[in-house]
């Protein structure tokens, strides 16, 4: 079994997905606001499918083949939202995909949560790179990437099963390499 451990930051506890998450995660996934960014929540959202998203994301995880974390501000244990990211099938590259509530959003929370885990991930996998994609009209998400150290790739589409096709995205990755120079 793979473990993943407590990162902590100047303003948010991330924690590995336990099945205690499930509540806050329904709350912070049932807004359309929240789902209609993602490839993969459903909208309306159903409190069964997030326990079935966290017990999925545990199993992944003991798998080696994921890693997801749970944030909660340090303050007042607040829910923030969630962040995790999976092995490509090559396990040559890792897709991060990220949630935050919405009463949480431009707090800077988001691109907190990226910098915690980008090292984790870099440090548990031997990737050269980890991508995100983000849908056209988002541009607070294309942001937390940005500062975070993520380059624009350019456009491309995705399957979304959860918005019933293949749609647009922008594309982007942060290159081990990068990484390891922004690092020192």
């Amino acid at each position: 079994m793979t473990t993943v451990p407590v990162l902590n930051t100047v303003a948010l506890t991330l924690r590995p997905q336990s099945p205690e998450d499930v509540d806050d995660l329904y709350e912070i996934a049932r807004h359309w606001e929240v789902a209609r960014w993602t490839a993969r929540v459903p909208h309306p959202y159903e409190l069964e499918m997030a326990a079935d998203f966290v017990a999925d994301g545990i199993r992944r995880t003991a798998d080696g083949i994921a890693a997801g974390f749970f944030a909660r501000r340090r303050s007042d244990g607040a829910s923030v939202g969630v962040i995790g990211a999976s092995l490509s099938e090559d396990r040559m590259a890792a897709t991060i995909g990220y949630m935050l509530a919405p009463s949480m959003w431009g707090c800077g929370y988001g691109t907190e949560m990226l910098r915690a885990v980008v090292p984790h991930y870099f440090e548990r996998w031997p990737i050269g790179l980890i991508d995100a994609t983000v849908s056209p009209g988002n541009p607070a998400s294309e942001r937390v990437l940005a500062k975070a150290g993520f380059r624009y790739l350019g456009d491309g589409e995705l399957d979304m099963p959860a918005r019933g096709g293949r749609f647009p995205v922008r594309r982007f990755a942060l290159e081990r390499n990068d990484w390891e120079r922004a690092k020192r």
